[in-house]
């Protein structure tokens, strides 16, 4: 290749989102029509900020949308809220934005991002919501009073700090058929596994992640004698303050479905 061909070349940019590494890149790839048709968007690990969420809310190629991956890019309340409030993305079934490998604050959307989120109407198909370590307060959950995300069934609330109150807040949202929930490293203690096991929310669920929390013997009495979880297909309870009566019980109720060797289950 003569060092002119390559210099054009080079001008071009890339040809796909898989190549793009700069926010001008993916923009014009977006101009370019190149989101059309597209069913999955995966921009991981990149740092481009709230304009790359803002950027994909506003194409309107952006209606072919199912997956949209954004972990690591810090997009912020306001690239949150742009994505929420978003008609292009009426289609989208799954949205990740949790940390990446190199920016791993995460997109640190707080809690005025996840409230425009969980208050959504416009991401009316969304069944897959990951929103890990992104500095979740336990007011969050309150915002899925509101209707929104009606069609959700997987939520990933890992390393926030969501609390007893927060895990309570979610444990009452009924009219939602949720069949998994993450909320290890939350700081969940008792009082929210007492809410868990008996809200209307996880009554369907199969599975529920409360890895790293704070739960001792009380919730585990809870846990195995509410009246919600009899769906569980795994209860993951590693590194809580669990005792060996309590292990006991929920080894009773839920067999093989309880994990308490650390194996916990990874997100894509």
């Amino acid at each position: 290749m003569t060092p002119l061909a390559f210099l054009l070349l080079a001008a071009c940019g890339p040809s796909d989102f898989d190549q793009a590494k700069t926010l001008p890149q993916v923009q014009a790839l977006i101009a370019d029509g190149k989101l059309q048709g597209r069913e999955e968007l995966l921009l991981r690990d990149l740092g481009l900020g709230a304009d790359l969420a803002k950027s994909i809310a506003a194409s309107p190629d952006s209606t072919s949308l199912k997956v949209l991956d954004l972990r690591g890019n810090g997009i912020g309340p306001h690239g949150a809220a742009a994505l929420a409030e978003s008609e292009n993305l009426s289609g989208l079934e799954a949205l990740y934005l949790p940390p990446g490998q190199s920016h791993i604050e995460g997109n640190r959307i707080g809690d005025e991002g996840a409230q425009a989120l969980f208050a959504s109407t416009a991401l009316s198909s969304l069944e897959i919501l990951d929103l890990s370590q992104n500095n979740l307060g336990p007011e969050s959950p309150l915002a899925l009073t509101k209707g929104g995300l009606p069609n959700l069934n997987q939520l990933i609330l890992d390393s926030n700090a969501l609390g007893d109150k927060g895990a309570a807040y979610l444990a009452g949202q009924g009219g939602r058929d949720m069949e998994r929930l993450q909320l290890g490293w939350n700081g969940v203690g008792d009082l929210g596994a007492v809410a868990l096991a008996s809200g209307p929310l996880l009554t369907h669920a199969r599975v529920l992640l409360l890895s790293s929390n704070e739960i001792g013997p009380a919730g585990a009495v809870a846990l195995s004698s509410g009246p919600s979880l009899g769906e569980l297909e795994a209860l993951y309870l590693s590194g809580n303050k669990v005792d060996a009566a309590g292990e006991a019980l929920l080894e009773k109720r839920f067999g093989k479905a309880l994990k308490l060797d650390g194996g916990e289950m990874t997100v894509e």
